[in-house]
């Protein structure tokens, strides 16, 4: 059984928040692409970097988080989040 875009996004969420790497990486899959305003990753090697990068960054003290806006269409699923840690504001 497949899972809905919705738990997907849930489980993204959730692995995510424990900074779990190997459980974000497999809500990927080859033609899973993620968008920033920084551009477009498209591998497992981007996303790995992309997410190993702000799991250290999160980690710092004095991190906070905020979820905007979460949407979910078909097998789309859009988040819009802010943050501020020690060195950036997202």
């Amino acid at each position: 059984m497949t899972a809905s875009t919705q738990q997907v996004l849930d489980h993204h969420l959730q692995m995510f928040g424990t900074g779990n790497l190997d459980g974000i990486l497999e809500d990927y899959t080859d033609g899973s692409i993620i968008i920033t305003p920084d551009g477009v990753r498209r591998s497992r090697d981007e996303w790995a970097d992309f997410f190993s990068t702000l799991f250290a960054e999160f980690a710092k003290p004095g991190m906070s988080f905020s979820m905007d806006q979460q949407v979910v269409e078909g097998e789309i699923a859009f988040i819009r989040w802010s943050a501020e840690t020690a060195d950036n504001t997202y």
